[in-house]
């Protein structure tokens, strides 16, 4: 119960985080993270290392799908 519990609200946060503007931390070629550390998914590689600004775009379970705004 717990466990759904989290995975519930973890949801919720991704999913209220769609439509803004984050500055994204590049992990990865095609994955960063938010200033929440919430995991953002690109579809175009960006720099690794770089802060990349984003518009969040769309959630799923486990993270958001973020768009560069170059």
């Amino acid at each position: 119960a717990l466990r759904a519990l989290g995975a519930e609200r973890l949801t919720a946060q991704l999913a209220a985080l769609v439509g803004a503007r984050h500055e994204i931390l590049m992990e990865q070629p095609l994955r960063g993270r938010t200033p929440g550390f919430a995991i953002a998914e690109f579809d175009e590689p960006q720099p690794v290392g770089e802060v990349v600004a984003a518009q969040i775009t769309s959630a799923g379970e486990t993270s958001v799908c973020a768009k560069a705004l170059r």
